[in-house]
Formats: structure tokens, sequence, C-alpha cells
């Protein structure tokens, strides 16, 4: 059932999107220069934009309310973000291009299931600007391409570890 998202539930809501979408794209950023798949750079690059504009549009969105602290919201979810972090880390060690690819493919995917959870909680009418951030958000997450790239076994043992065994971090709905 749709409704109103509160100001608190909001600047939490804000600050785990901010959280995800910084890390992946320092992630996806610092595996520009060492990918040796020098096709791979230029998608790595988009991805790393991407999650970058993504997280300015949460930052916009992020109510400005008294004892609403915007940088220590953001610091306390990603504190919680460690598993993610970690996994993203094991790609730092495999630079062919395709794990890596796979990987933003993946997160694309899974963000995008998470933010039509949490548009699927929010009426339209009550909560326009925020509709309208993951209307934004989800039309460019729609646009990436998934990759099709053969992994090697480290790549794909990873990319499980990332995805299947450990769960991906929610937006607090899902």
């Amino acid at each position: 059932m749709s409704r109103a998202a509160g100001i608190r539930e909001l600047a939490d809501l804000a600050a785990q999107a901010i959280a995800v979408e910084l890390v992946l794209f320092e992630a996806f950023g610092r595996w520009i220069p060492t990918t040796s798949h020098a096709n791979a750079k230029p998608m790595l690059a988009a991805a790393s934009r991407r999650h970058a504009w993504h997280a300015d549009l949460w930052r916009e969105r992020f109510p400005l309310i008294p004892d609403a602290d915007l940088d220590a919201a953001v610091a306390e979810a990603r504190a919680n973000l460690g598993s993610l972090v970690d996994g993203l880390a094991v790609f730092d060690a495999l630079p062919a291009g395709s794990g890596r690819l796979a990987v933003t493919s993946h997160a694309a995917a899974e963000l995008a299931r998470e933010y039509r959870a949490v548009l699927a909680t929010i009426d339209p009418l009550l909560d326009a600007p925020t509709v309208r951030v993951l209307t934004v958000v989800l039309a460019d997450l729609d646009m990436v391409t998934p990759t099709s790239h053969k992994l090697s076994d480290d790549e794909r043992q990873a990319l499980d570890a990332l995805f299947v065994e450990e769960p991906f971090p929610t937006l607090g709905v899902a």
C-alpha cells in the first residue's frame, strides 16, 4: 500500500541510498586504471559516473530539517556496508575486466530491484519529489546492459560471494 514516507524515514532512505551509490562509484572508479582490458575502461567509467550522479540526486532529496545531519547519516549508513565494500575489494585483485563489468550490471539490477520496492511503498501524490528521484534513477539503471563476457573461475567465485552468498544491502524496504 502506498503512503507518504515520514521525514525521518526519508532521511534514512536517502542516507542509505547515498552510501550504497558512493561505495559503487568509488569501487568502479578505482578499477578503471588497473583494468587490463581497454574496452572495459569506458564502461567502468560510465558506471562510476552513474552512481555518483545517483548519490547527488539523493543528496538533493535529503530533508533539510533541524538535527538531520546528512554527512553523519551517510557515514552511519556506510559503516553498515562492510560486506559490500569487502566484496568489491576482492575485484581489486582481479583486473581482467570481465568480472568487474559483471559486477556493474549485477549491482545495477540489484539496486533497481531495491528502488522498485521503495517506489511501491510511496504514494506519488503525497511524496512526489521522492517518486521523481526514484523514477529518474530507475530509468537510468534500466539502461544498463547486462554483460555476457566469459568469467574466470576466480571472477565467478567472487561474483557469487558478492551477490549470492551475501545479500545486497537493502534500502530498508525490500
